[in-house]
């Protein structure tokens, strides 16, 4: 189990990183030794950094000739180093002691502005343009037997109408392990994983689709677990810096491409806002992509719409709007409000209840399966 790193410990973790932010290339003149000594820390704990022909090294212990010396407890110097503290007030009021010249301590926080270079996520036109690759990566652990596959189809009926080529992907079919959490993928073995499992090979796929469709049943208001160890095990895709983009931070990808995602899917309760949560999900997975959110296509009262058979006529037009949907996405880069405003809406929902635990009734006794 982790512990609270000790002053001892933080203390040496700040100079390493002071050594990090030296800018060596800008201040090669300087020539200066930093002697300090933590008060709090084994009666007096002693170390110094030197910063000299553009290099810079620490050592515990004590300089013969130090350009100035700062005696201070350590919680002191780490607030001032971490801007929690104001340096000037702090000497006086003699929370440190400094001997020397203070204009080394006024010239220490120049000498630490070293900014690392770190990659950048590309930007893309807005104009659309009809994708010819779409990939459909059903998250279904049902797969082919559940209504997920069964109200997709339609949708993918459009998309192919409008010409693009789908591969459909299975990825209950597929082996996909936890994450370990190890970033091994962004420090050993830089964009690749130390898993051996399919996730490789789904990964590539995504590098290359100019559209991707997820396609899943709502599970407690979420996504099936295979599909967020799916999004967990994405993290080779992006480089461990960090920018900041759409006013939040985020890993820029090794890769990008031009292209789109799609969220379809289906519940069984009658209101589209059950979605809300898989809806922000998905939101925040594209913004991390760096690629365009172009739909959600929700079905909300799939179960009831199919098993009912006074809801046939229903049935068939919805059908028709995923078809719709699906040919929109392809040709406008986008579905129209009503189209889905149509597929969302579940009418007469008070009957709706009623046959939906008439349905559940029979199924508890008759001991069968889900569907979804």
């Amino acid at each position: 189990m982790k512990e609270l790193p000790t002053p001892k410990k933080s203390i040496q973790s700040l100079f390493k990183n002071m050594v990090l932010l030296f800018d060596g290339e800008k201040y090669t003149h300087v020539d200066v030794v930093y002697q300090f000594v933590f008060t709090d820390i084994e009666n007096g704990f002693p170390m110094y950094i030197r910063f000299s022909n553009g290099t810079a090294e620490f050592h515990e212990g004590l300089n013969d000739r130090p350009s100035v010396v700062i005696r201070t407890p350590s919680n002191v110097w780490l607030d001032i180093s971490g801007g929690f503290r104001n340096p000037f007030w702090a000497m006086l009021t003699k929370k440190f002691i400094v001997q020397g010249s203070l204009s080394h301590l006024r010239t220490l926080p120049m000498l630490l502005t070293k900014k690392i270079e770190t990659p950048r996520s590309l930007t893309f036109s807005t104009k659309w343009t009809n994708p010819s690759r779409a990939l459909v990566l059903i998250g279904n652990p049902r797969k082919k037997n559940g209504l997920t596959g069964f109200y997709l189809e339609a949708f993918l009926d459009g998309m192919r109408k409008a010409g693009v080529q789908t591969e459909e992907i299975y990825l209950y079919d597929k082996k996909i392990n936890h994450c370990l959490g190890c970033f091994a993928c962004w420090t050993k073995t830089p964009g690749v994983c130390v898993q051996k499992d399919d996730q490789a090979e789904l990964l590539e796929k995504l590098d290359t689709a100019d559209m991707i469709v997820y396609a899943l049943p709502l599970y407690y208001n979420s996504l099936p677990g295979l599909v967020k160890d799916h999004f967990d095990r994405q993290l080779p895709l992006h480089y461990p810096y960090l920018e900041k983009a759409a006013g939040l931070v985020r890993h820029p990808r090794r890769m990008s491409i031009q292209q789109s995602m799609v969220l379809f899917s289906i519940c069984g309760f009658p209101e589209v806002e059950q979605f809300e949560p898989l809806v922000k999900t998905f939101e925040a997975y594209t913004r991390q992509e760096n690629i365009p959110f172009a739909a959600n296509v929700l079905l909300p009262g799939a179960m009831e719409l199919y098993f009912n058979p006074t809801k046939r006529s229903l049935l068939l037009k919805k059908l028709e709007h995923l078809r719709s949907a699906g040919e929109q996405i392809i040709t406008q880069g986008r579905v129209q409000k009503g189209t889905l405003k149509a597929i969302s809406k579940v009418a007469h929902r008070g009957n709706w209840l009623d046959g939906a635990n008439m349905y559940w009734h029979q199924e508890t006794a008759a001991g069968h399966a889900g569907v979804l």
